[in-house]
């Protein structure tokens, strides 16, 4: 054989190993499916750290249905202790009041053109967030373990915390 052939040869070896794999395709059983899907949502974000200095977000979340998936009422007002996270837990107790503020004088603002509050989560995010209008309102981004939330009947913002993520990333 000469260098041509042998090298031929040894390229449509690896080509055919390549092709064949190595190994039989398995299914998934249901605990690995489950396995794999918290991975990829974990992966997509939703429970991944994420900056908030200079980050803003239109994300507001109807508050009865998130309170009733496990979110609690964040208190974001207490006085940081002397520790290393002083700073970062006095600059989110700012932006929730900042945010809250805003969204409750927007709110006020809604009542005196239309004479009513908004009715539901919906017509609060339509016509007091405008969403994807070019007068938007955005608000500062909080910690990944926190999102806002419009508490319909008491018409105002409130931040809501999710312990389990909160205790997953600690």
């Amino acid at each position: 054989m000469n260098r041509t052939t042998r090298t031929s040869f040894a390229c449509l070896a690896i080509l055919v190993l390549v092709a064949g794999g190595c190994d039989e395709p398995r299914t998934q059983t249901a605990a690995e499916k489950a396995t794999a899907a918290k991975a990829k949502a974990d992966a997509a974000g939703k429970t991944k750290p994420r900056e908030i200095l200079g980050k803003t977000t239109t994300d507001i979340r109807d508050a009865s249905a998130e309170l009733g998936k496990g979110g609690v009422v964040a208190n974001n007002q207490e006085v940081a202790a002397k520790s290393v996270f002083a700073p970062s837990k006095q600059y989110i107790s700012a932006i929730d009041r900042v945010a809250a503020m805003n969204i409750q004088h927007a709110v006020e603002l809604y009542r005196a053109e239309t004479g009513e509050y908004p009715k539901d989560y919906d017509e609060f995010m339509k016509n007091v967030i405008k969403k994807g209008q070019p007068d938007e309102i955005r608000l500062p981004q909080l910690p990944f373990y926190q999102e806002y939330g419009y508490d319909a009947p008491a018409h105002q913002l409130i931040v809501i915390e999710y312990p389990d993520r909160k205790a997953g990333k600690q």
